[in-house]
């Protein structure tokens, strides 16, 4: 079988078509794969950041306000641990002394300095401070210098008796109930309740009285 000029022609002229259209549809899917794979792309990360909360929207933690610590004092009467602020025991009812300036409770072995006028009682270092600012009683309001306060803590002078005293607790100053457990000092037999000589002990180491060194090993129950 013979194929003439024209034949050759025709059938290159269709294998050029069959192969362009391969070609064009070769390109058409690959660019179907490409867009396919860039909205998977697109879809993932859409959904990555509508998982992830932005900014504004993160739930913010209340700060914990800080923490205040509490103040404790003794109840000069009972000896029992109360808070700083309280102005009545709740143990025995007894009044308990109140520094003038910060309005906390004055335990016995805190320094006080008094006004010589209303008799306002203040922690030492606290009524300085105010005469040092306000030049005034805190109570009174009467104009002040910081010699003409009256230290009412106890000190020992020469009209101070040898001999402590046996019905007052040496520390607060207040009577000793005879149902009360005291400790005694063995130098001037000073009475004073246990709670109140132990930690006086523990800050001074001296008997609240007469000032000699004691440890605890030296005092007499009483």
């Amino acid at each position: 079988m013979q194929f003439g000029l024209f034949d050759i022609i025709f059938w290159l002229i269709l294998i050029i078509i069959f192969v362009g259209v391969c070609v064009g549809v070769a390109r058409d899917l690959s660019k179907v794969k490409r867009e396919t794979r860039q909205g998977r792309s697109q879809t993932r990360v859409r959904t990555t950041l509508r998982q992830q909360p932005s900014k504004s929207q993160t739930p913010q933690t209340p700060s914990r306000p800080p923490y205040a610590p509490v103040q404790l004092a003794m109840c000069p009467e009972c000896g029992a641990t109360i808070l700083a602020e309280t102005t009545v025991c709740p143990h025995c009812d007894s009044p308990q002394p109140v520094c003038i300036v910060c309005n906390n409770s004055i335990i016995p072995l805190d320094s006080t300095l008094c006004c010589p006028q209303c008799r306002g009682r203040a922690h030492r270092i606290h009524f300085l401070e105010f005469l040092k600012v306000k030049g005034v009683c805190p109570r009174c309001n009467t104009d002040l210098d910081p010699h003409e306060l009256i230290d009412d803590s106890h000190i020992n002078d020469a009209t101070t008796p040898t001999r402590g005293p046996q019905h007052l607790c040496m520390v607060c100053n207040r009577t000793i109930k005879p149902a009360e457990s005291t400790l005694q000092c063995p130098n001037c037999e000073g009475n004073a309740h246990r709670a109140h000589f132990l930690e006086y002990l523990k800050v001074k180491g001296t008997c609240p009285h007469c000032e000699i060194q004691l440890d605890t090993r030296d005092l007499t129950e009483t």
